[in-house]
Formats: C-alpha cells, structure tokens, sequence
C-alpha cells in the first residue's frame, strides 16, 4: 500500500492512485480493528484471524500515512495517529525503551520476541522508529520523537557495530540525527498552482521528507500559522527549525529542495551551520 501510494505521488500515475486508494481503503477496514492491525484475513470466512506484530501495526500506520502524503486527506493522517497511539500503548517498553514484536495483551511465550534487524523487510523496531520520527514531525508530538531517539540509542552500539544488519533503521537514524526536511504546500489541492508544486515536490527524492498539504486550519501541525501569499498556492521548505522565504514560484521550490537535501548537517553539539 504505501509503495503503491509513493508510486502514484512520484510519478503521478493513475493506476498506481486507484489501486492505492482501494488497497488502502480495504486494509484500514478489514485489517485494522479497534485501532490494532490482524495478520491475516479470510476471504473465505470473512473474518480477521492472527493478531499483529509490531511490524503489522507500524507498516499499517506509515501506509496511511502515505496515502496523507499522496492525497492531502486529513482523514489518513487521523487514522496514522490511531494506529500509532494504539503502537506506542500495546508494544512499547517505555523503561527500557524497547519495542516488543507481540503486543502486551499476546499469548505468554517461553521469551517475548524483540528482533531488531532488517532482513529482506524491514524490522518492527526500524518502522515504529520511523513513523514516531516523521509522524511526530507532521502532528508536532514532541514525545513520539523523544521515544524514538530512546529507542535509537538503546541498540547504537549494535548498529555501531553492524551497520550492514540495520539497513532500514539507519534511514530513521538519519532523520533523527540531521532533522527531517518539511515540505508545507498551502492552498487548494485542485488548484493548478498547487499541483505545480505539488508535481515539484514529488520530482525529486527527497531523504526524510516530511509532507504536508491543503488549508492552514485543520489538524495538521505541519500547516498551522502559515498563509498563502496573495491568494497564490504556496510552498514553505523548512529544516533546523528554519524555513526557507515562502514561495509560489514551481522552480523556486525546486531550488529550495536541492539545497535542503544538499544541506550541511548540525555539529556535533546538534547545532545547525551557520548561513
């Protein structure tokens, strides 16, 4: 679902939309229950049967966050909050800063399984670390991000040790390290002016973007306080905690893309450089 709605966004293709659209629709109703994802479902019975894993709940959540991404509909982002919340109650360890594969309320096991290397998918513990860092980014939940680096630092020294074994979580760590870049695009969705940022955005890979569009006043953090400039679609391209000036110019944006992904990244006291 989520590579379906990052194919439909970066090469604005309709089938990808579609089948994302449906795919998702289907998965958040028949696979998602009381804000917890199942592992299996039978066409056959109609029934959800197996409850999740980490990984199940966290992959659900940054699929609905991707269908936000793609669609700018804030009823995705709501349920990507959900299924977060519901992530961070049933399989965090807060103490010891440790996400579990089962959840609390799962059957007693000999050991409860905690794996925290990607393999040919990624692990539960690298996608949780990833939807607190870029979710919390977009609905400003300063305690997702904290968690996040918590669970970051509890294994630094394995993934010190064995980078090759922690492919997935160290794109998480960079976001974490170096600040995600934030793209706010506000207007109307429909309108050219906004598509032409919107397809300028979508042109280029960004690592770590962060991706909020439509108006300023609904419940998106990423897009509180800030205005179009004469009626006129407009982009903000901010990382450190700094923005760029606001633009409504498509090769303005672009410009502002390549210099934020090209960025210098903060010293080693975390500060951003100078200039």
């Amino acid at each position: 679902m989520r590579g379906l709605a990052e194919a439909a966004r970066t090469l604005d293709n309709d089938l990808a939309h579609t089948l994302a659209t449906r795919g998702g629709t289907f998965l958040l109703r028949e696979l998602v229950h009381e804000d917890r994802a199942v592992r299996v479902w039978s066409a056959s019975a109609g029934k959800r049967r197996v409850p999740g894993y980490l990984d199940d709940q966290a992959a659900a959540a940054l699929a609905a966050l991707s269908m936000y991404e793609l669609t700018f509909d804030e009823s995705w982002a709501a349920q990507a909050r959900r299924l977060t919340e519901a992530m961070v109650r049933w399989f965090l360890d807060d103490q010891a800063a440790t996400f579990f594969d089962t959840a609390h309320d799962h059957e007693t096991l000999i050991t409860r399984p905690r794996e925290i290397t990607d393999n040919a998918t990624p692990s539960g513990t690298s996608l949780a670390v990833e939807l607190l860092l870029r979710l919390g980014d977009l609905l400003d939940e300063p305690s997702w991000r904290q968690r996040a680096v918590d669970v970051l630092s509890s294994i630094g020294h394995a993934v010190e040790r064995y980078p090759l074994a922690f492919g997935h979580l160290l794109t998480a760590a960079d976001i974490a390290v170096y600040g995600p870049v934030e793209v706010a695009l506000i207007g109307d969705p429909a309108s050219v002016g906004f598509s032409a940022l919107q397809r300028v955005t979508a042109s280029q890979f960004v690592p770590g973007l962060v991706l909020a569009g439509g108006r300023a006043n609904g419940e998106i953090a990423l897009l509180r306080d800030r205005r179009m400039i004469n009626g006129a679609a407009t982009a903000f391209v901010c990382r450190h905690h700094a923005c760029d000036a606001p633009t409504t110019l498509p090769d303005t944006l672009g410009a502002q893309l390549e210099l934020a992904v090209d960025a210098a990244p903060p010293d080693a006291a975390g500060h951003p450089p100078n200039g």
